[in-house]
C-alpha cells in the first residue's frame, strides 16, 4: 500500500534571487534593512516607448524598468509564479 501524502509546495521565486532584478540607489541607501523594496526587473519596461529605446540603444535605462512588486503582481508581467525568473 502506498503512503498518498500531498507533495511539498515548490518553494517561491523571490526576485532577490533572480539575474533579472535591478536594485535601486533608494535601496541601498535609504532603506538598508529592505535591500530589494525598490528593486526593479530589468526585462520588463515600465512604458511602450522603452521598446523604441530599446531598439535605438540597445539596452534599457533605470528609469524605464518596472519594479518588481509590480511585475509579480501581473501574469502578463512576471506574475506571482515568476515565469521570467532565473537563478542569479
Amino acid at each position: 500500500m502506498k503512503n498518498h501524502m500531498p507533495e511539498p509546495k515548490p518553494e517561491p521565486k523571490f526576485c532577490k534571487d533572480c539575474k533579472h532584478v535591478r536594485r535601486e540607489f533608494f535601496d541601498v541607501i535609504i532603506s538598508p534593512f529592505r535591500p530589494y523594496r525598490f528593486a526593479k526587473c530589468s526585462l520588463i519596461a515600465m512604458e511602450k516607448n522603452a521598446d523604441a529605446n530599446y531598439l535605438s540603444e540597445g539596452h534599457l535605462h533605470q528609469d524605464e524598468l518596472q519594479y518588481s512588486s509590480i511585475a509579480r503582481k501581473y501574469n502578463d508581467m512576471c506574475g506571482e509564479k515568476g515565469k521570467f525568473w532565473e537563478a542569479k
